[in-house]
């Protein structure tokens, strides 16, 4: 009777577990300098550091500033407008990564070593 019972919950178990990778989150890999880290996506275009996947600074900066009215931005003297909010609106310090392709890619790093793509910020 017990075989019964577990052996089609074993098999929904086991199929769980082969198919994870199937289910996992976007990831990219970023460079800065010689250090190589992973990013994921969260949200739709919200990229975040690893160790940032459920709850970290970065996401809740994020969600600090997406629900304040927006208003407009001061002088930003022709700087990247995401990032010149990551520093002045979330209190974040802004870095430039790049893709796997050797592009460019701002990132706002946060006092809990989270990070988010600065593009959050729009």
């Amino acid at each position: 009777m017990m075989n019964r019972f577990w052996m089609p919950h074993l098999f929904l178990l086991n199929f769980l577990f082969v198919m994870a990778p199937a289910f996992s989150m976007p990831e990219k890999k970023l460079h800065l300098g010689k250090y190589r880290f992973s990013v994921h996506e969260v949200r739709p275009e919200i990229w975040v550091s690893e160790h940032c996947l459920k709850s970290c600074e970065a996401l809740k900066a994020v969600d600090r500033y997406r629900a304040r009215p927006k208003k407009p931005d001061g002088p930003t003297d022709g700087k990247n407008p995401w990032a010149w909010r990551c520093l002045n609106r979330a209190g974040g310090k802004v870095a430039v990564v790049s893709d796997e392709n050797g592009n460019p890619v701002s990132y706002c790093i946060f006092e809990d070593e989270s990070m988010v793509n600065a593009r959050a910020f729009d």
